[in-house]
């Protein structure tokens, strides 16, 4: 899909006479299309009458539509007076700085805007449980009994990540191994094999996971309970790419297998009754089947690390870091190795391999030779 800017540009520079409007098409290798803004600018006579507005108004319904992500740099080379006013304006239409949890590396640029999405299919977008979550951290500040119970949750399932960070992350501290800091904690994966996730709503639970909320409440509440990041372990995954004959047989044939997770979260505490969920899929998707919008999408299938995968998520660090499982990470070596050819045998999907591969292949990261472990290490306090 290719982006249309230059008939957009000239009809809003129509509309609004004295516009001068200058966009980008900056769409990233892994198929998420992307526009820079460049320049917004009227002549001195015609500002402070709220044009701006209602251009930036016109650019981001026009993003939406297409589902495109905006990005930009704030500047005063455009008769601005204030790059912190201008970061305050641009905030008031969804932009974020490109930084901290929501640091986006294929884009240089300081802010960034995500389309909104019409039918979000993220297990952390259930509205009932960010509220739970959102009633703790109101909370945990003042309720000692609910902070002695995070810390124990804590303690139980992450022993050493808690009582002993710094030799915890010692212990990784060596070739094998990358680092990555994020606002609230410290993700170690195997080098070469990690990944940020860049939407959440692509990253689908492990069906057979037995959700434990108290342990998800647990790291997702850390950041409020902990005067230092929590170093984690970077939970694995499996990159796919769905056909429509694959997630109807995983639908129809495995119990409903990849929403089953789903199910449960949606319904906090956990009941699953597979008709209220089917019409609570198709009701939330407004389509005629509720794993429709999946497919050929890129996805991010959890194998390990449920828990701390979406309690990162909960916590606000809404770019996780993940690592490839074994067996796709050696299909991707050996097609490197082979010359990244465009055919290739259909090991890991029905006919999509060739999709997933370059999807890898271009989001793998490395940041162990930017990161000094050390100084990690010293500065775990925020």
């Amino acid at each position: 899909m290719t982006i249309d800017l230059k008939n957009f540009q000239e009809a809003l520079e129509s509309k609004y006479a004295g516009l001068t409007l200058t966009l980008s098409d900056r769409s990233t290798h892994d198929g998420d299309l992307a526009v820079r803004i460049m320049a917004i600018h009227f002549p001195k006579e015609l500002r402070k009458q709220g044009l701006g507005t209602l251009v930036m108004q016109e650019i981001t319904d026009w993003a939406d539509s297409k589902g495109l992500i905006l990005v930009l740099t704030a500047s005063t080379d455009f008769g601005a007076t204030s790059v912190s006013r201008l970061k305050k304006f641009y905030k008031r239409f969804g932009f974020k700085e490109n930084k901290g949890r929501n640091k986006d590396f294929r884009f240089f640029d300081s802010m960034i805007r995500l389309p909104a999405r019409k039918n979000p299919s993220a297990f952390v977008q259930d509205s009932k449980y960010k509220k739970i979550i959102a009633n703790y951290k109101s909370r945990v500040n003042t309720d000692k009994t609910l902070k002695e119970e995070v810390y124990n949750e804590l303690e139980t399932h992450y022993r050493m990540s808690t009582l002993a960070p710094q030799k915890f992350l010692e212990s990784f501290s060596h070739e094998n191994f990358d680092f990555f800091v994020s606002d609230n904690f410290i993700f170690v994966g195997k080098k070469g094999r990690c990944l940020q996730v860049i939407d959440e709503d692509r990253v689908v639970p492990y069906y057979k996971n037995d959700w434990d909320f108290d342990r998800l409440n647990a790291i997702a509440l850390s950041p409020d309970v902990l005067d230092f990041r929590l170093p984690l372990l970077c939970g694995y995954v499996v990159i796919k790419c769905p056909s429509r004959k694959e997630l109807q047989e995983e639908y129809e044939e495995s119990a409903n297998s990849m929403f089953s997770s789903y199910d449960e979260y949606f319904d906090f505490p956990r009941t699953y009754d597979p008709k209220k969920f089917k019409e609570h899929r198709r009701e939330r998707a407004n389509i005629e089947q509720p794993y429709e919008f999946l497919v050929n999408e890129i996805l991010y299938y959890m194998n390990d690390g449920n828990h701390r995968t979406f309690g990162v998520i909960l916590a606000g660090d809404v770019h996780p870091i993940v690592q490839l499982v074994d067996y796709q990470y050696d299909i991707y070596t050996e097609w490197v190795e082979n010359g990244r050819p465009e055919n290739v045998e259909n090991r890991m999907s029905d006919g999509n391999d060739i999709l997933i591969l370059k999807f890898i292949d271009n989001n793998l990261l490395e940041f162990s030779d930017d990161i000094d472990s050390k100084s990690i290490l010293k500065s775990q306090r925020r």
